[in-house]
């Protein structure tokens, strides 16, 4: 054999043989190479890197240091190849070593586990050994099997639901299993432990309980309720049940209410009713609810929450020395120029409504883009500065062009006539 160089790929090639155990003659044969040659090839190799020799007993006391007994007459292959492994309770696993070393805990019920059946007689050896299994060929969790109960009757029932507590469909016997199912006393204990602080289990609610992921309804010391799995508590870091629940829209709805009574005057001193027709439908989703000064309005819930409902209350109160950006030192005639006055906003508002939000010259009705013009100018006619029949809804730019002919100031209710008179007709429609 020719003394040529070492690639890459014929080293690692040799150190993986080497690792499986396979004699120095085979490796020769496989990488084209003398017994010698390996030898002294790999000798410093080993002598460097001992800790990494992979074979029967490395794999060995890895599965011990994580609670598995290597089950006799495992043959190591490599350190991705599955084995079996004896677990507490003589239960199987199977897995590869890697996995066992980085801690993946075992699969004892699965395809991927060759031992699943007789996993299984050993839970119920445990658990239920007044039954027996009589399959012998596991195809899946949610694929039936064939059963003995406790009477001696035949049945069919997945692996699944089994372990779920149901039995015999045949005989209507599907009680859980009481080694599975918790008593009332202890359901009540767990639920008062987990809950945040305030809440606690509706009395009698504890008889109620299937399983961990069947919601119990609980109640808090405000009064308000909520449906809660006990699997989601255990879980989840905030205890605290979620009030508003679209999946409970009918708790919701009472919680809303609720909310409402117990927040009065929450941020601009009216009292809000939510209608009764209305149920909840999302944090998202608007409704319809009563103002104690201005009757009816439509809002977001998320909205209403957060203080900002009725649009009358909002620009009643945040008008003056209740905005964020009053500035004391402006004079009274300086905020008459910048147009703060009561009542501006909602002549501006009222303008565009009645013209429905749209230009009243060019038809322009995308929103955005539009200004309340006073026909008698707002500088000099100070009696109708806030009179809706002095207001017309302009685009920008109509509005632009108006003040381009008759400039700004001094402005009047004739000018406006003129220039709507000669210009309509040119500006029928902002789509043509």
């Amino acid at each position: 054999m020719v003394n040529k160089r070492w690639t890459y790929e014929e080293e690692e090639l040799c150190k993986e043989m080497l690792r499986c155990g396979k004699s120095y003659e085979e490796i020769a044969k496989k990488v084209g190479r003398t017994v010698e040659s390996i030898k002294n090839k790999n000798w410093k190799f080993w002598k460097v890197n001992k800790k990494i020799i992979h074979d029967i007993d490395f794999a060995t006391e890895v599965f011990l240091k994580n609670g598995l007994v290597l089950e006799e007459g495992q043959v190591y292959i490599n350190i991705a190849t599955p084995m079996t492994g004896i677990a507490k309770e003589s239960y199987k696993a199977y897995q590869s070593v890697a996995n066992v070393r980085n801690g993946h805990p075992p699969l004892l019920f699965g395809l991927s586990n060759p031992h699943t059946i007789h996993n299984i007689r050993v839970w119920l050896s445990i658990y239920e050994p007044l039954y027996k299994l009589i399959s012998d060929r596991f195809e899946g969790t949610d694929e039936y099997l064939d059963w003995i109960d406790d009477k001696g009757n035949p049945f069919k029932q997945t692996w699944t639901r089994f372990q779920w507590g149901y039995r015999n469909p045949n005989t209507t016997v599907e009680r859980r299993a009481e080694t599975r199912r918790r008593m009332p006393h202890e359901v009540r204990k767990e639920y008062e432990e987990l809950l945040a602080d305030g809440w606690s289990l509706i009395e009698s609610e504890e008889y109620k309980y299937v399983n961990t992921q069947v919601p119990l309804m609980v109640e808090s010391d405000e009064g308000y309720k909520a449906m809660v799995t006990l699997l989601n508590i255990q879980q989840n870091d905030n205890r605290s049940p979620l009030l508003f629940n679209i999946y409970y829209p009918e708790i919701s709805t009472y919680n809303m209410h609720l909310w409402l009574r117990l927040n009065p005057n929450f941020k601009f001193g009216s009292n809000y009713k939510l209608k009764d027709d209305e149920i909840y439908r999302g944090m998202d989703a608007r409704y319809k609810f009563i103002c104690e000064i201005h009757d009816e309005f439509t809002a977001i819930w998320d909205n209403v929450r957060n203080g900002h409902g009725c649009k009358e209350c909002y620009l009643e109160n945040n008008r003056g020395e209740n905005n964020v950006n009053y500035n004391p030192n402006k004079t009274d005639e300086e905020r008459e120029r910048g147009r703060h006055i009561q009542g501006y906003d909602k002549w501006r508002i009222a303008v565009y409504d009645r013209d429905r939000y749209t230009c009243i010259l060019c038809g322009d009705s995308r929103g955005g883009n539009l200004n309340a013009h006073h026909l008698d100018g707002y500088d000099w006619c100070k009696e109708k500065r806030i009179d809706v029949d002095n207001g017309v809804t302009l685009c920008e730019s109509c509005h632009f062009d108006f003040h381009d002919i008759y400039g700004y100031g001094a402005n009047t209710r004739h000018q406006f006539e003129e220039f709507y008179k000669e210009e309509r007709p040119k500006r029928k429609s902002w789509l043509c």
